[in-house]
């Protein structure tokens, strides 16, 4: 059954998956932790990261430029898709904003923290940021300007510790730095940004 008809199917189906917070495959896991953390993220540059955002940043603008209410508030069930947890691949165009808006601005003031030596008292939570779906399409667009807009480059600005050492826990990639904080805004913001693509794709 193509992705479209299965959509199609669904349309009057919730689909029943994984509860918020279940985590990714074991594959994924094992390769995120001992491979990409590790190894990618300490070696991509400050200047890489920083281009990368706003190139990933301005193509999601230009996904959702002139889309219709509809369009934004329309739940489309993607297929699984790598660093995706099985409960975020319901979702709509606003949903998959809000999301990146809420993980984007936790993971700024984490680095924010690791910054100036200071390990944030709260724990990382993949379960606790989940789109709340409440605001209108419209506000989550405004939202998402505002984030990359503003204050992703108040972040950027205040960051001055590139190399600081302190570390937080994230639950896939474990202890991490600051730096690595700052390339996972980029990497986070890129992986909905397909998921963006492939929704508007099968709502065709």
């Amino acid at each position: 059954m193509s992705d479209q008809i299965y959509n199609q199917h669904l349309k009057n189906v919730e689909p029943q998956l994984a509860p918020p917070g279940a985590g990714l495959p074991w594959f994924q896991l094992l390769f995120l932790k001992y491979y990409v953390g590790p190894f990618v993220s300490v070696r991509t540059t400050r200047d890489e990261s920083q281009r990368r955002f706003k190139k990933v940043s301005q193509n999601i603008l230009k996904l959702i430029n002139g889309l219709s209410d509809h369009q934004l508030n329309q739940k489309v069930l993607i297929p699984k898709q790598m660093g995706l947890e099985d409960s975020s691949r319901y979702w709509s165009v606003a949903m998959t904003l809000e999301h990146i808006v809420i993980v984007g601005r936790a993971m700024c003031s984490v680095i924010a923290q690791l910054d100036k030596g200071i390990v944030p008292q709260v724990v990382a939570d993949t379960a606790k940021v989940k789109p709340l779906g409440l605001m209108s399409s419209r506000e989550s667009v405004e939202l998402f300007k505002k984030f990359i807009n503003e204050e992703y480059g108040t972040m950027e600005q205040n960051f001055k510790n590139f190399e600081a050492e302190t570390r937080f826990h994230h639950p896939w990639f474990g202890q991490i730095k600051a730096r690595q904080w700052y390339w996972l805004i980029t990497i986070h913001t890129g992986l909905h940004l397909n998921q963006i693509k492939k929704i508007l794709e099968l709502s065709r």
